[in-house]
């Protein structure tokens, strides 16, 4: 995403980024190895939405080309319990940033 396309709706980013291999079609992502510690929604970015958090995920992969920033922890804990099921802007928690590059990555449990 840049100056010429951060108008456009996450839908047509999405559209616009899918790659093909067969007849499967999937979505790039670029894993984030180091940094990206602090929660997005903890700092400066908590106003906005999912839908622009994934927007300002987007980075560019070994093939120069756009790609979502990922960043995978291991897990096993539910963040949704009987006393914290009713946190607003839960979607917003799924991004982590990066004080050094001022990035934002996807946050994936695997």
């Amino acid at each position: 995403m840049n100056c010429e396309d951060n108008h456009l709706p996450t839908e047509a980013h999405i559209n616009n980024m899918l790659r093909v291999a067969g007849v499967l079609t999937g979505l790039p992502i670029i894993e984030v190895l180091s940094g990206y510690n602090i929660n997005a929604n903890n700092c400066a970015l908590n106003h906005l939405t999912f839908d622009e958090l994934l927007r300002r995920a987007i980075g560019v992969d070994a093939c120069g080309k756009p790609a979502i920033r990922v960043k995978y922890i291991s897990s096993c804990n539910y963040q949704n319990n009987c006393t914290t099921n009713n946190q607003a802007n839960a979607f917003a928690k799924l991004f982590a940033f990066d004080v050094a590059t001022k990035t934002v990555a996807l946050v994936l449990n695997r």
